[in-house]
């Protein structure tokens, strides 16, 4: 945050900061991964059960049960797809359009962050 103020503050006097807008993406794109993780982890998360609250027990259950079955299915194919593209960046050696560093690091993180 100090980053992108700063950035927006040296801008009023033609003085950006380089690189800025890469940083705060990878730095915003693993405090996510991270928080959303830990956040599942340890089911602090908010579940909307408008429509579940007049199930009864069971049933409430089970549609509970369905949608974290869902929910895993989905997120192993993302974490899965997330791995074959930080392996591609990494093997080609790929690097940021403006401070010319590697992320692959960064993208291997979120995903080791989703596999929590």
């Amino acid at each position: 945050m100090t980053l992108a103020t700063a950035n927006v503050v040296l801008r009023i006097f033609y003085a950006p900061i380089r690189g800025t807008y890469e940083i705060v993406s990878f730095l915003g794109a693993l405090v996510i991964a991270f928080a959303l993780g830990y956040t599942q982890k340890r089911k602090d998360n908010i579940i909307v059960d408008i429509l579940t609250e007049r199930f009864p027990e069971r049933l409430a259950r089970l549609v509970d049960t369905f949608a974290y079955l869902v929910m895993t299915i989905f997120f192993s194919i993302v974490t899965w797809q997330v791995f074959v593209w930080g392996a591609k960046i990494w093997r080609t050696g790929e690097l940021s359009e403006t401070l010319k560093v590697i992320y692959h690091p960064f993208i291997l993180a979120v995903d080791s962050a989703s596999g929590c």
